[in-house]
């Protein structure tokens, strides 16, 4: 469906190499979880061995208790190893299979920033914020969508990705132990886990946003802004149909009733509270278009 996204992911890949394994499903720790990491005060260094830089343990361990998620990593890797967190959940869209994930929390760190444990706050509102403002944006480049659903598991990826500083190795290449997953040419560390924390997920994403330029007879919308509404598409005399023009107020609506194209650009005949006119689809480009019904 989406051409920018595919893009986007294929610069992810050659940035931060790519994950092959499937995620594990855990179960939030109980009130009794207490967790732990080894913690030195001095940066913990490589292991190292005929050049090699082994790595046999990388476990993620997080303990959910309401909205705040405690997360802490065990490892035998270097301090200074380069780590990507994301701590995320997924939607889908009507009419489309594929799975799309949105971030509570994502950042880009270092293992010795993540032996210590660290608490994130889950977000809901944020998190919802951000499909909608996806929502418009895809909305007005003419691709908008709504949700079909919402996972009910929350996923914390942890992976130390290629491209990263000496003693490493072009692609991470003498990278190995138990903890290492090799796709291609390419030698990751990554950890991935699922934890079971449904919402309530009914209205969120329904708010369908249309795109300016694509508007359809037999539909009535409601505009973020004020919209120009004009007496005829063609006046013999423009100026006197300038000194004409009425105001739509922001979140007014209007119906669609008839569409003319021209140049690329569309002329709507709409029924308003004012009565009929006609609105161009120009004046209503950088402005949030809802379906009303």
């Amino acid at each position: 469906m989406r051409i920018v996204s595919v893009c986007i992911i294929l610069s992810m890949v050659l940035l931060i190499g790519c994950c092959s394994s499937e995620p594990e499903t855990g179960t939030p720790p109980t009130e009794q979880t207490v967790l732990r990491a080894e913690v030195t005060s001095e940066p913990r260094p490589f292991r190292i061995i005929n050049n090699q830089i082994v790595t046999d343990i990388f476990d993620v361990r997080c303990d959910l208790r309401d909205d705040r998620m405690t997360i802490v990593l065990d490892t035998d890797l270097g301090d200074a190893a380069i780590l990507m967190v994301s701590v995320s959940r997924s939607y889908w869209e009507h009419g489309s299979d594929e799975e799309y994930p949105v971030d509570y929390f994502s950042e880009k760190s270092t293992v010795g920033a993540w032996r210590e444990p660290r608490t994130i706050k889950l977000d809901h509102h944020a998190w919802k914020r951000e499909i909608e403002e996806l929502q418009r944006v895809l909305a007005s480049a003419g691709e908008p969508f709504t949700v079909a659903r919402i996972a009910d598991d929350i996923e914390i990826s942890f992976v130390v990705p290629v491209n990263q500083e000496p003693p490493f190795e072009r692609l991470n290449a003498n990278l190995t132990g138990d903890a290492v997953t090799q796709s291609g040419n390419l030698r990751i560390v990554q950890r991935e886990i699922s934890i079971h924390y449904p919402i309530d997920a009914k209205d969120i994403g329904q708010t369908r946003f249309a795109d300016p330029l694509g508007l359809t007879s037999g539909t009535t919308y409601r505009a973020s802004g004020e919209v120009p509404l004009g007496p005829e598409i063609d006046p013999s005399d423009p100026i006197a149909a300038i000194a004409s023009i009425r105001r739509l107020s922001p979140g007014e609506e209007f119906t669609v009733l008839e569409i003319r194209r021209r140049h690329n650009m569309s002329r709507y005949r709409v029924r308003t509270r004012l009565g009929e006119g006609w609105i161009n689809s120009t004046a209503l480009l950088g402005q949030e278009i809802v379906v009303v019904r």
